[in-house]
């Protein structure tokens, strides 16, 4: 990937997992069990969302692992990546980790 590619797809990042802190938010904490359902399917969608981007390239994929990291150890962390409490806390590292890669590219 090229800084171009890393700095949109840091800009789509970011955009879905906005969204997806609003609706978190009504997921854990909806009035009824109607808005939080509502609230829960949201967040899947943009963790899917996100999903996609993070899985087009296998550069920005790499950017989730430990260097190093087994195929086995590798699939754990994707798994829980994708669950809403882990992407909630882990997705600001990978946008950070993100910007690093940046970062370093103008510094080349």
């Amino acid at each position: 990937m090229n800084k171009v590619d890393w700095v949109q797809l840091h800009k789509i990042l970011e955009d879905i997992y906005s969204k997806f802190l609003d609706d978190y938010s009504v997921f854990q904490n909806g009035r009824n069990a109607k808005t939080r359902k509502e609230g829960e399917r949201q967040v899947y969608n943009h963790i899917d969302l996100a999903k996609y981007w993070i899985q087009k390239s296998p550069d920005s994929l790499n950017l989730l692992f430990p260097e190093g990291a087994s195929d086995y150890g590798k699939a754990i962390i994707w798994e829980e990546f994708i669950r809403p409490n882990y992407f909630k806390t882990d997705m600001p590292g990978y946008l950070k980790s993100i910007k690093e890669k940046i970062e370093s590219d103008r510094n080349s």
